[in-house]
């Protein structure tokens, strides 16, 4: 046991189950206030503050944007989502970890993407895609005979840019296609 006689004080320096040593008044241990160093204290802190411990993951930032792009007028993106009408659903704009259980981590170089563009963020719509296959699920995309123009240039076995450039000078594609063949 320590002393402090400025303070005329019993106290006793403790070794927590945690292994830090604290000092602790001698009234706290023999009231059984003091059970810990504080360790018990923060640790159930921590469980009570944290709801699912994912808010550093790319699937908690890329949550955070997609209610952000439908939510926020002030977002940069959004006129082309919450500004022409699309929506978080309300199961996944209130609550991250069921937007997680539906979609699950993130597969390496995957991104976010409505497979129909002019639906809603919601269970069914919503999945994990390469850049290439946004790229082929965008409003506007130009479609021959069903294909995206890049798929319709890898069926006839010509360039995308070249099949592209001559549409872009007026062409249709199928023109565009014979005079590439041609």
């Amino acid at each position: 046991m320590r002393t402090f006689p400025s303070k005329r004080v019993r106290c006793w320096e403790c070794l927590c189950d945690c292994g830090q040593a604290t000092v602790v008044l001698q009234s706290s241990l023999r009231n059984g206030l003091t059970m810990s160093c504080g360790c018990q204290q923060r640790e159930g802190a921590r469980q009570r503050f944290t709801t699912h411990g994912m808010s550093g993951t790319s699937e908690y930032h890329i949550w955070e944007a997609m209610i952000e792009r439908c939510g926020n007028p002030n977002h940069a993106a959004y006129a082309a989502y919450g500004g022409r009408g699309i929506r978080v659903c309300e199961a996944w704009r209130t609550d991250f970890a069921a937007f997680f259980r539906a979609m699950g981590p993130r597969p390496p170089g995957l991104t976010l993407e409505r497979i129909d563009n002019d639906g809603h963020y919601e269970p069914g719509n919503v999945r994990w895609a390469t850049r290439r296959e946004q790229m082929q699920n965008r409003r506007g995309l130009h479609l021959v005979d069903g294909l995206t123009l890049t798929a319709f240039a890898a069926t006839h076995g010509v360039s995308y840019d070249r099949l592209r450039w001559h549409i872009r000078k007026g062409a249709t594609a199928h023109a565009a296609l014979a005079r590439i063949q041609g």
